[in-house]
């Protein structure tokens, strides 16, 4: 394979993989009033570990996943603006 395939397939890896806190943070529902709730659902899991407590491989992918839910957010922007805010269903 060339590079040029290579780094594409890298990318679109990388895309694919990106944002894991971005999704998670608007399909479970929770109260967030806020743009970049994947960020802030990421940083919230780094504060407080819980289920990530021993097991450091998690929290390190967390580490890794805060750049990259930047990233989703950004492009979730303007649905973000669109949709409103997320709250709990009632």
């Amino acid at each position: 394979m060339s590079r040029k395939t290579i780094a594409v397939m890298a990318l679109l890896a990388g895309a694919l993989l990106s944002g894991c806190g971005s999704i998670n943070a608007r399909t479970e529902g929770k109260d967030s009033n806020t743009y970049y709730v994947g960020m802030h659902h990421d940083i919230a899991q780094i504060k407080n570990p819980g289920a990530y407590d021993y097991n450091y491989f998690d929290l390190a992918l967390l580490f890794v996943d805060v750049p990259l839910s930047f990233v989703a957010d950004t492009v979730y922007a303007p649905f973000d603006y669109y949709h409103g805010p997320y709250k709990t269903l009632k």
